[in-house]
């Protein structure tokens, strides 16, 4: 379905705790809109992340500028990204293949009739 292609599950959640550390970790104070806007800008761009390993830290830098927090720690996580990557990909395809079974539980496919093709003509 053309949404498991666009939004990923755990997009949110990493781009939101990722720019949360990083504030904790520059001594950036961040007030109940800041954090709001956070969580906004997280979910909606998360429709946009290109599907590259690594990419979301593209889209996490612009978040950052936004709240005010410095862009040099995208460097610090692309250096640790490696492990959670891997936990972020097995959720998101688990979350893939949940949705294609949910959606081809009540699909009904019709049998494919095939020509018999003589090899030798």
């Amino acid at each position: 379905p053309l949404a498991v292609s666009m939004f990923k599950v755990t997009s949110p959640v990493v781009w939101s705790v990722a720019a949360l550390f990083l504030a904790q970790l520059y001594g950036v104070p961040l007030d109940l809109t800041d954090r709001l806007v956070i969580v906004a800008t997280a979910m909606l761009s998360s429709f946009s992340v290109p599907g590259i390993p690594h990419g979301w830290l593209l889209i996490l830098s612009q978040l950052l500028i936004t709240i005010n927090v410095p862009v040099e720690g995208v460097a610090l996580l692309w250096a640790v990204d490696a492990v959670p990557d891997i936990f972020a990909t097995t959720a998101n395809v688990t979350a893939d293949m949940a949705a294609v079974a949910i959606v081809g539980r009540d699909t009904i496919v019709a049998p494919v009739q095939v020509a018999a093709v003589p090899l030798n003509e």
